[in-house]
């Protein structure tokens, strides 16, 4: 508060001749030598971009024009012949120190606000450097993630280059929070595209076995026809199964450079690799009629396999029964196979029947085993790898320079900065 004017702290009172008249012009040293730093401090923050609002350089000419007239007067009647008002200078003065108070305090919180974000950004930079090396090998970013950093980068940019706490919470750093949210809304995302190379590679991989595969296969079927064998059936659905499975793979690359991600995505999880089991259904058919002596220890194997998921079901207190009943339906058609096995002469109808039988059973155990949590399928190639987009995180602190959300009595949200530490000269 500036120091009272007048004896006895008595205001305005400009009786008492000279005694008066002193004790007003020793008062107003002080004011005046508030005033001069008020005057300092104003041309250092001009110098730093901060504009001076209208007001306050009226203030200032008010305070500056009432310590002249003080300090000009040769009586007390001097005083008041000038309509000099004592509250003006107080006012003004008071009026000064406060604004110099709150610049202060929104200059120390700007100074912590950059500090915070040069901290956050160095996750930016890591997250942002990933996308450019993916649009390097020609991946096409998804344009919502593109604008999000696009976004964020002019905040991080303009709050850097911010003079004021005004230019910065003009910038938009109300919005911060939310974008850093999308950021990393959009990592999986981004795994995923960064995965993609690996995806392509292994369904170029599977296919090459698959062709080749069939022309195995062709000799196979030839050399089982001229035992009275037929399996051509088997092979044509097969060969049917390979080539859409070279169309599934074909699509979701001109999807996935058409910028249609998901498409590509769920391309290839339903179209390919969906189809995968039905596929080799179909090859491990003609695999089976060309091992007649490996089909016992086949079917054994996958017995007990079926045996090692109840028993671990079992051991979590999961209810088997429904698995359980399912595995004395494929011992039972086990049998039945290894009967027609031994059959002369061989009834390829039959065993053809058995072992679809058979792999139905199969299929129905393993949608039941995973049911009970007992899956057995194996994940997509995208949701393999190490994790390459780390969790962006707000700093410590950060948000005390942020503006809070206020609700006013309407229901909307206002955003107000935090108060800061205040400073002094």
């Amino acid at each position: 508060m500036p120091p009272q004017m007048g004896p006895g702290g008595q205001q305005g009172q400009m009786g008492g001749g000279g005694n008066f008249l002193k004790d007003m012009q020793r008062g107003v040293k002080q004011m005046a030598n508030q005033i001069k730093k008020f005057e300092t401090w104003m041309a250092s923050a001009i110098k730093k971009g901060v504009v001076i609002p209208q007001e306050i350089t009226d203030k200032l000419t008010e305070a500056k024009a009432a310590i002249e007239k003080i300090n000009s007067a040769q009586s007390s009647e001097d005083l008041q012949n000038s309509d000099f008002d004592p509250s003006v200078l107080s006012d003004a003065t008071q009026t000064l120190e406060q604004y110099r108070q709150e610049q202060q305090q929104q200059e120390q919180m700007l100074k912590g606000m950059q500090r915070g974000m040069k901290e956050m950004m160095r996750g930016f930079k890591m997250y942002a450097s990933q996308i450019a090396k993916l649009e390097k090998k020609k991946t096409v970013i998804p344009a919502d993630i593109k604008d999000t950093v696009a976004k964020a980068t002019a905040i991080f940019d303009a709050v850097q280059k911010a003079k004021t706490y005004d230019e910065a919470e003009a910038a938009g750093i109300e919005d911060l929070q939310d974008i850093m949210m999308n950021l990393n809304d959009g990592g999986q995302q981004l795994e995923m595209l960064a995965r993609w190379p690996q995806v392509t590679k292994q369904m170029d991989s599977q296919l090459k076995i698959l062709n080749s595969q069939l022309k195995k296969d062709k000799s196979i079927v030839t050399r089982l026809t001229a035992k009275g064998i037929d399996v051509s059936a088997a092979f044509t659905a097969f060969e049917e199964g390979v080539n859409k499975l070279q169309t599934a793979r074909n699509d979701a690359v001109t999807k996935m450079q058409a910028g249609d991600s998901q498409g590509a995505f769920d391309a290839v999880e339903s179209d390919f690799f969906g189809q995968m089991d039905d596929v080799m259904q179909n090859q491990q058919t003609i695999d089976l009629m060309n091992n007649l002596g490996n089909v016992n220890s086949q079917l054994q194997k996958s017995l007990n396999d079926a045996q090692r998921v109840i028993n671990t079901l079992k051991r979590k207190k999961v209810d088997t029964t429904e698995l359980v009943d399912l595995l004395n339906q494929a011992k039972t058609k086990a049998s039945e196979i290894k009967a027609s096995l031994k059959a002369k002469p061989i009834d390829t109808d039959n065993i053809q029947t058995a072992l679809e039988d058979m792999q139905n059973i199969k299929q129905e155990f393993d949608d039941k085993a995973e049911e009970l949590g007992g899956d057995t399928t194996q994940p997509m190639p995208w949701e393999q790898g190490t994790k390459q987009f780390q969790t962006l995180q707000m700093p410590v602190g950060m948000n005390q320079y942020l503006p809070q959300q206020q609700t006013n009595p309407m229901g909307e949200s206002n955003p107000q900065p935090s108060p800061g530490p205040s400073m002094g000269y």
